[in-house]
This record gives structure tokens, C-alpha cells and sequence, in this order.
């Protein structure tokens, strides 16, 4: 029987953005990030192949949420103004 992980997919990628969003993308290392939430960092590549994976990964997450905000905003009463906002306080 396999080993239980000891650390879930979204664990890692949200160690990854606090890493990106306090030290900018120099700060997301696959050391970083494994000693974050408490693995080694051998461990990640079980995740993922490697350092570029998980920005990607990252990137296209905030892409997703930026989607989700403007097509919210896009069914406000003004929506230009309210998709405005949304991107800027994305």
C-alpha cells in the first residue's frame, strides 16, 4: 500500500503564492516551497517536474480568478466601470 501524502497539491501551490506574493518570483524556490509546508524537496517533484511548473501552475490559477472577477463585474448595472474596478483590484 502506497505512503500517505503528506501534503496536498493545493498546500503546495498555496505556499508557492504566499513565497511569490512576499518575496516576488525569485522567493519561489522547489526548497522554499517544500520546507513550507513541511516536506523535502525531493518530495515536490512528485508534484511537480519543476520550478517552472509550479509558477505556471500559479499563473494560470490567478488567470482564472481574474476571469471569474470580470465576468462578474461584466453582469453589473455599469459593467465597463465595474470590470474596471475588478481588474484593478485584482
Amino acid at each position: 500500500m502506497p505512503a500517505k501524502p503528506k501534503t496536498s497539491l493545493a498546500d503546495i501551490l498555496a505556499a508557492a503564492r504566499t513565497l511569490l506574493e512576499e518575496g516576488g518570483a525569485d522567493a519561489v524556490t522547489m526548497h522554499a516551497v517544500a520546507r513550507t509546508v513541511g516536506i523535502r524537496a525531493p518530495s515536490l517533484y512528485n508534484h511537480f517536474p519543476d520550478r517552472a511548473s509550479v509558477l505556471e501552475q500559479l499563473a494560470l490559477e490567478g488567470f482564472m480568478h481574474l476571469a471569474e472577477a470580470m465576468a462578474e463585474a461584466a453582469g453589473a448595472p455599469a459593467p465597463i466601470f465595474a470590470m474596471a474596478h475588478a481588474y484593478r483590484d485584482f
